[in-house]
């Protein structure tokens, strides 16, 4: 999935056809698309037929993980403490 950067923020671009028309295709068909061995995706559709097959565009940032969020908590408390401490000596 392509990803960008745009403010110090990654988003990644992803994106997926919506229409379940999108199969594996047959070895013969991938080897006529010259895609070689092995498995591709696409759609057949009947010759001189109009085939609607419809795209779907997400852009997303990534989610912390939960021990982002508890480094976070943990580094507040620990400058919490500090301030603390230093009030209560004066």
């Amino acid at each position: 999935m392509p990803t960008t950067v745009y403010d110090g923020i990654d988003y990644t671009l992803n994106y997926f056809e919506t229409t379940n028309q999108v199969k594996p295709l047959s070895a013969a068909a991938c080897q006529l698309m010259s895609f070689g061995a092995g498995s591709c995706y696409g759609f057949t559709t009947p010759e001189s037929m109009k085939t609607d097959v419809k795209f779907a565009l997400s852009i997303t940032t990534a989610v912390p993980e939960p021990e982002t969020y508890a480094m976070l908590l943990a580094g507040l408390g620990m400058i919490g403490a500090v301030v603390r401490r230093r009030k209560t000596r004066h």
